[in-house]
């Protein structure tokens, strides 16, 4: 055996080269990208409207293209953003994070307890990895470029 395979492994280098794979970076990538939407939500209310933070977070806790896992956004909202957002030293952004990632991971396992389509299957999750798909491949067609 090579001193190159040998230094790669039994599968040769293919596989897992980190403890995620692809499918769960672009999750956590999509769940920020939903945070930062909805923290722009409720800045733009603020802005917009002159409404107090309260206001704005409370208004921006409706969650009405969840379709039938609506409720479990809205507690998670409810739960993570209004009822601590208002604390000393709190992160606006990371309460609407954490809001995300819990409801997000609890409508995949109701989506799975129920038999529904994967999330993987939605509409604006295609979406969400086909633009970030499209921004890697520009960025490395530049770089090739360059060669």
């Amino acid at each position: 055996m090579s001193e190159r395979r040998r230094r790669r492994g039994k599968g040769g280098g293919r596989g897992r080269r980190t403890g995620k794979g692809f499918m769960d970076a672009a999750l956590d990538a999509y769940v920020r990208h939903l945070a930062l939407e909805k923290w722009r939500e409720v800045l733009d209310r603020q802005e917009a409207l002159e409404e107090s933070l309260h206001e704005a977070v409370q208004a921006s806790g409706h969650f009405a293209g969840c379709g039938p896992y609506q409720d479990i956004w809205e507690r998670w909202w409810q739960d993570e953003v209004v009822a601590v957002q208002e604390i000393e030293g709190t992160s606006l952004f990371g309460c609407i994070e954490v809001a995300i990632q819990g409801a997000l991971k609890e409508e995949i396992g109701t989506r799975q307890e129920r038999g529904d389509a994967p999330l993987e299957d939605g509409l604006a999750y295609k979406m969400f990895i086909d633009r970030a798909m499209n921004r890697l491949f520009a960025e490395e067609a530049g770089s090739l470029e360059e060669l």
